[in-house]
């Protein structure tokens, strides 16, 4: 325990966004290209070509790393 490692990742493709419950829709904040952390947990992780994508909400990203 303890030894996971938050992933760094650059965005792929993204999604229109979600509505809430209210029927509210919320638009997509991240952007193709940008670069983020993703949780030990909870994303889906796929190999493709030699690739590793992880696949999940959002709301689930840690943070969004802002270049210089």
């Amino acid at each position: 325990m303890g030894k996971d490692k938050n992933e760094h990742a650059e965005v792929v493709a993204i999604g229109p966004g979600k509505p809430t419950i209210t029927g509210e829709f919320i638009k997509t904040q991240l952007q193709v290209g940008d670069t983020v952390i993703l949780p030990t947990m909870g994303f889906t992780k796929l190999e493709h070509e030699g690739e590793d994508y992880y696949v999940g909400p959002e709301n689930q990203v840690l943070a969004k790393v802002k270049s210089n």
